[in-house]
This record gives structure tokens, sequence and C-alpha cells, in this order.
């Protein structure tokens, strides 16, 4: 009885692994998708967490007696999973250079506006510096993705 509750076991979390790699795969498709960065965000990361803890313990399982076929099983969900976290960095990191690229260009287009219709409330120097500091933070921010 004692060899088959291990084998149950490696079962159960094989099949429980395999849910949420579909389920993973479905919602980092609709999260690739979607426009807006929070939509499944908190749930992925849910998921991800859950399924690494899946394949810990599906190590765990097979640690005193485990198959080749096991040990190639396992190694598979391993990659599925760093596949999935690095696609999901992909994608997070491009919804924010998005998000930040738009918030760049609307910040502009509303001072080129403002400029343009007459409203200059500051003189030409004020308007260019504070272009440079906008360009100075842009820099900044493209410094800490790069680290």
């Amino acid at each position: 009885m004692q060899s088959s509750t291990p084998e149950l076991n490696w079962d159960k979390l094989r099949k429980q692994g395999r849910l949420l790699e579909q389920e993973i795969d479905s919602r980092l498709s609709s999260f690739a998708k979607s426009i807006s960065e929070t939509y499944d965000e908190k749930e992925l990361e849910n998921l991800l967490h859950k399924l690494q803890n899946v394949v810990n313990n599906m190590a765990i399982s097979i640690e005193q007696s485990s198959t080749p076929s096991q040990l190639h099983m396992l190694q598979r969900h391993r990659d599925i999973l760093f596949d999935f976290e690095r696609e999901f960095k992909k994608v997070k990191s491009n919804f924010r250079s998005i998000r930040d690229h738009n918030e760049l260009l609307s910040g502009v287009g509303e001072e080129f506006n403002a400029y343009k219709s007459g409203n200059r409330s500051s003189s030409m120097q004020d308007y260019l510096l504070n272009e440079r500091g906008k360009i100075n933070n842009s820099h900044h921010q493209v410094d800490i993705v790069l680290e």
C-alpha cells in the first residue's frame, strides 16, 4: 500500500499541474490581448505561484523512488513553468512600456496644444527646460528597466 500512495500522489499532482498549465496558458493569452495592464495580472501571478508549488510537490513526491518517465515529466513541467513566467514578464513589460510611451506622448501633446493655442503662461525657455526634465526622467526610467 505504501508504494501506491506516492504513485497516486504523483498522478494527482500531475493532473493538477496540467490543469494549472492550461488555465495559465488561456489567461496569459487573454492578458496579452487585453489593453489594460491590471486585467489578470494578480490572478496570473497567483496561478504561477500555485503551479510552482505543484511542481515542487511533484519533485518531493518522487524524491525517494522515481522512474525515468517521471523525471522527464517533472522536467517538462519545470520547463513549461519557466516559459510561462518568462512570457508573463515579457507581456507585463510591454504593457508598462506602452503605458509610459502613451503618458509621455499625451503630456507633450497637451503642452504643444496649449502653446499653439496662445495660452503661453511661461516663456519658451521654461517650456524647453520642462521638456529637458522630461527627457532626463525618461532616460532615468530606461536605466532602471535595463538594470
